[in-house]
């Protein structure tokens, strides 16, 4: 049985955790009426949100790959970079969301892209670590 996300405990890993928050973050911003009129969900928001979901599932699938072979650590790679990318395209549609709509605030901007700074600097410390770790397989 799962618990709550309010009784849930930090995993420890900062790579999940700030990807994590970025994306709950996303999905409050995008679905909030009083941030985005619904007539632009599906120009902007619906992209937004689709952008954060696949960088947060690649994040996962590049976690859930255990490292024995050269392969997998290739594998592993791959979900990490395609997470980066994806986080990259994700800072880009915040950037013109705050250009086209004037409901934002920018210190509402500011904090959003803040936390895409700090997961994409986690997902590339995970990167090196294991750059380090498995760069001999």
């Amino acid at each position: 049985m799962s618990k709550p996300s309010y009784l849930r405990e930090v995993s420890g890993v900062s790579f999940l955790d700030d990807t994590r928050i970025l994306y709950k973050h996303t999905l409050i911003k995008c679905t909030n009426e009083n941030n985005f009129a619904k007539r632009y969900r599906w120009c902007l928001t619906q992209k937004i949100i689709e952008s954060a979901t696949e960088m947060y599932a690649d994040v996962r699938r590049a976690n859930s790959v255990y490292v024995k072979t050269a392969k997998d650590y290739e594998l592993r790679r791959l979900y990490q970079k395609k997470a980066l990318a994806e986080l990259t395209a994700l800072t880009g549609l915040i950037d013109i969301s705050y250009e086209v709509f004037t409901k934002l605030d920018s210190g509402e901007i500011k904090h959003w892209i803040t936390l895409c700074e700090n997961a994409k600097k986690s997902i590339k410390n995970w990167i090196e670590n294991e750059t380090r770790k498995y760069g001999g397989l």
